[in-house]
This record gives C-alpha cells, structure tokens and sequence, in this order.
C-alpha cells in the first residue's frame, strides 16, 4: 500500500482487520465477504485502528490469547469507543462504572498489556524484495503448448491459444 498498490489480504483472521485502510482490504473466502474499513466499524464498532486494544481485552482463542474475564466484544467496543485505547483505559480505571470490571480490569492490567503485543501485526520489518519482483512472470507459451499437447489436454490448449493471442 505504501508504494500505491491497492491490497487485498485473503484470510478469514480478524488479526488482519487492524491493517484495514484506504487501500487495504480483507476478503474472507470462507464468508465470501470482503471488508473495508467501513466494514470493520459496522462490525466490530470500532474502527480498523483500534482493533488491536479491542482484542487486547477480548484476547484472541484462535491464536491462544486469554482476554479479561467477563469482557466481550460489545464490552470491549464500547470501552475502546469511550477510552479510546487500552493504556488510556488503564489509566483512568476510576471512571469505569461497573465495579465488577473495573476490578477484572485492575487484575488483568498487566494481561492486557501483553495481549497488546500480542496482536499488534508489525508492519515494521524490512522487506528485501521488490513489489515488482513479485509480478507473475509470462508463462513460456512454448512450454505450456508442448505439455497441453503430450496431456492431451484440448480443451486447455485452445484456451491457451485464445489467451496468447489476446496477450500479444
């Protein structure tokens, strides 16, 4: 995306939601849904960028990351929506309403932090390749002919005539 590429990130991991942005999506194959940034808010109510101070209170048990006891997504949206992030929330526990989870908070402050960690998907590490080392070369028509051929593969071999004719 920095270098101007729309991205679509294929996976069914809410892990990956927090890299949702102008030019990143996700599509989940196995819903068939693709997500947007607009799509993250609707559904988890919180936007792409908060998505990590989310599950560092609900956790993640895909990924064996314990969340605050007693503390769901709708719990964590609306702490997250009123605090804005975690260390905010952690700071002023005081203004926290309900006993129950100021206290749960309190005893897992510490958890939470951590799961933080946890979760956050560096977008940090050098990459040593180039985007347009990436790009999928041309296939050696010759080759592919020569195999479609010796497989008997007709059907494949007139598409592949269509497609090369197309591509040249």
């Amino acid at each position: 995306a920095a270098d101007g590429f729309e991205v679509t990130i294929v996976s069914g991991d809410k892990d990956l939601f927090q890299l949702v942005g102008p030019a990143i999506q996700v599509y989940d194959p196995m819903r068939d849904k693709t997500y947007r940034v607009r799509d993250v808010e609707e559904r988890y109510g919180v936007p792409p960028e908060a998505m990590v101070d989310l599950m560092s209170l609900t956790g993640d048990a895909v990924d064996n990351i314990p969340g605050v006891p007693g503390v769901g997504e709708k719990t964590a949206s609306a702490l997250i929506r009123e605090f804005g992030t975690v260390e905010n929330l952690l700071r002023s526990l005081d203004r926290v309403k309900r006993p129950r989870l100021r206290e749960a908070l309190k005893m897992h402050a510490e958890q939470i932090r951590k799961n933080r960690t946890l979760v956050t998907i560096r977008t940090d590490v050098p990459l040593s390749v180039s985007a347009e080392a990436l790009r999928r070369p041309l296939p050696d028509w010759e080759r592919l002919r020569d195999l479609f051929r010796e497989l008997e593969f007709t059907r494949l071999l007139a598409a592949l005539e269509g497609t090369q004719q197309e591509m040249c």
